[in-house]
């Protein structure tokens, strides 16, 4: 026996079935063929508990490759802002329907920014990361050769600048040469 709530045209009432049920394919228990999921209107239901252990292993996963990958595409899969079936479950009060605006410019310009800060911390002369990586690396060749260090350490800085944008401009070349 199941019993079903429905819960259409106002009016609340228990549905009882009779339910025969056959062999499992995968055990000795019954088996209805019937899914519960955790769905309603279309979007996935979420806890913010699982959200929030997720987000405290963040620094732990960034010894991996597949931790980088999945900060980077955080943004785009785990919450991609307030639009479609996820606007419609709330009603504003503050702000009215201008809200969800101002809640995804926030959202979008700290996750721009978190980029701008990591495209930054490359070891290319003209950003902080180049600049920060000369001067260690100066400090090391200095100690060994002396002056001839600070230009060797020059030197190999230009060059890594020289393949790091190179590398950047490659990536958008390389792929859409058969497009020329």
């Amino acid at each position: 026996t199941v019993y079903v709530y429905n819960n259409t045209n106002n009016a609340s009432k228990v549905e009882v079935y009779n339910v025969t049920l056959t062999h499992s394919p995968i055990g000795n228990s019954g088996f209805m063929g019937v899914e519960v999921s955790e769905y309603i209107s279309g979007v996935q239901l979420g806890y913010s508990e699982v959200l929030l252990s997720m987000l405290k292993n963040v620094p732990s996963k960034l010894t991996t490759v597949q931790g980088w990958l999945f900060v980077l595409v955080m943004p785009l899969f785990i919450f991609g802002g307030f639009s479609g079936e996820l606007k419609n479950l709330f009603e504003p009060e503050i702000f009215g329907e201008n809200l969800f605006y101002v809640l995804n410019t926030l959202y979008w310009v700290g996750w721009i920014n978190f980029y701008v800060g990591l495209f930054n911390c490359l070891p290319a002369i003209p950003l902080d990361g180049g600049r920060v990586f000369h001067e260690a690396f100066t400090a090391v060749l200095s100690r060994r050769f002396g002056e001839k260090g600070e230009e060797v350490s020059k030197k190999v800085v230009r060059y890594l600048a020289y393949i790091i944008f190179a590398s950047m401009f490659l990536s958008f070349v390389i792929p859409n040469l058969s497009k020329l």
